[in-house]
Order: structure tokens, then sequence, then C-alpha cells
């Protein structure tokens, strides 16, 4: 059976005969009711979108826990690289001193020299993966050995990761000197002035993170930043050496007492007779130096 239907065209002066049999009226009904429910009335659609959604933050999830996992077991292997490393360090004095002097002085210092060596790398390789994860306590220690054993670009790319994961000013005070040491060491010009300017950061670290309470906290960090800016340069530009030289004095002089405060003290006062940086022929009149 069929329908007739008429419908006027745009124009209005004329009528369509529109002929629909009816299943047709049948199907345009139904679809007509469907716009009408709306997809959020079709159940088996929305169940199928919550089942899809749930699956994907599930993943969302397991990923994130998977990456935390991972992170925590690198930092863990981490952790013991370092202790190996540190247990190196001790043993290497040890057999250093043990057979000063001896026929077997440059095997077993050879051999000690070596296994530090690997675990240095290794520890390194460690850090470059988990990054920022890891403490700048952590990391900066590897970078010094690894610009000990000549890895200079390696040492200061790990060095700058030690610098981003800086939680303290303490640590990133720390972070800032070593950049600086191998910037003002490379005896480049415009990496010294680079390494002058990280320098210049670390004294300055209360410009960021407001006072200190402490003011003899905020007096050891700066004293013991002049000192190591005064040590970079002294092989270099040994008057630019005595002028922070002369500046961590002052501060040292006026600052009150304290575990830190007096040992930075004994240490500015051996560099009085070795000389800044250990460059004998860099140092500083005692007569020179101010005083309360």
């Amino acid at each position: 059976m069929s329908v007739d239907q008429t419908v006027p065209d745009n124009s209005g002066s004329h009528s369509i005969i529109v002929s629909l049999s009816s299943d047709e009226i049948f199907a345009l009904k139904e679809l007509a009711a469907k716009q009408k429910k709306g997809f959020w009335r079709d159940y088996a659609l929305l169940i199928s979108l919550c089942a899809f959604l749930l699956s994907f933050v599930t993943a969302i999830i397991s990923l994130y826990l998977g990456h935390k996992r991972d992170v925590h077991d690198q930092l863990a292997e981490l952790t013991t690289a370092i202790r190996s490393l540190e247990e190196l360090n001790i043993k290497q004095l040890e057999l250093t001193e043990k057979y000063a002097g001896t026929p077997n002085e440059g095997r077993a210092i050879s051999l000690i020299t070596n296994q530090v060596y690997n675990a240095t790398i290794m520890a390194a390789d460690i850090a470059f993966r988990v990054g920022t994860d890891a403490t700048s306590a952590s990391i900066i220690p590897i970078s010094q050995n690894l610009y000990h054993y000549g890895q200079y670009s390696r040492a200061e790319a790990l060095a700058r990761i030690g610098l981003d994961a800086a939680r303290t000013y303490e640590d990133e005070i720390i972070a800032l000197r070593w950049l600086g040491i191998m910037k003002i060491q490379s005896r480049n010009s415009e990496a010294m002035a680079q390494g002058n300017q990280l320098f210049s950061n670390a004294l300055n670290f209360e410009q960021r993170y407001g006072a200190i309470r402490n003011k003899d906290t905020a007096s050891y960090l700066k004293a013991g930043t002049q000192l190591e800016w005064a040590d970079a340069l002294a092989p270099i530009d040994c008057d630019q050496a005595r002028q922070h030289f002369s500046d961590a004095w002052h501060i040292l002089d006026t600052a009150g007492a304290g575990i830190d405060l007096d040992r930075t003290r004994r240490l500015a006062r051996a560099k009085l007779n070795t000389g800044i940086g250990g460059v004998s022929s860099c140092k500083v009149d005692q007569g020179t130096l101010p005083s309360k």
C-alpha cells in the first residue's frame, strides 16, 4: 500500500506529489522518534561510552603507576651506585696511603682508579636516565667525578640537570657554584663571563628565595661562594681572585660563631699560606684584609 502526499514547492505556485509505501512511512516515523529521543537516552550507546572511558582512565593510571615504579627502581639503583662510589673513593685514599712508596703503589692505584671510573660511568648513566627525579645533592658529585676524568661536556650536562633538580636554595647554590667553576676553568672568555654570572646568581640567592631567618647561615653560604669563586679565578685572574677572597674574609670577620662558619674560617686562613685555589703565586697579604 502507498500513500500520496502533496508537498508545495519553493515557489508556492506548484505542488509535487510524493508516493510513499507503508514501510517507508514506518521507517520515517521510527527515525523521527529516535531523533526526539536523543543520544543520551540510547542506553546501549551510553554503556559503550562509559566502558571506553573506564578503559581509557585505567590505561592512564596503569601507565602512571608503571612510570612511578620505574623511577623508584632507578632511584634505588642510583642510590646503590652512589654508595659504591663513595666506598671506592674511601678505599682509594686508604690504598694510596697504604702502598705509598712501595713497589705495588702504581698497580694498586691503577686498579682502584679503574674501579672508581667504572662506578662513575655507571652512576652517571643512571643519573641521566632518572633526570630531575633524582636530588641535586646526588647528581652534582657524579658530575664532579665525570669532570675529574675529563668528560667535560657530560659533566656540564649532568650539572645542569642537577640545577634543574634543585629544590632548596642550598641545592641551587651548590649546583650554580659547580657550573660556575667549570665555565671559568674552561678559560674561554664567553664561558668565563657565564661562569661569573653563575657565581653572582649563587651569591644573590636571597633575591629569589627571600631573606634567610638565620643570618649566620646566610653568611656561611655567601662566604663559601666567594671563596670558591676566588679559587676558580686564581689560576686565571689573581687580582679578581684576591678581591673575592677579601669579600669572603669580610663576611667571615663580621659573622657570628658556628661549626660551619668556623670551618670556613680555618679554610680561609689556610689559603693565606698555600695560596688561593692552591696557586702559590696567588696569595693575599693579611694586612690588606678588612677586619672589624
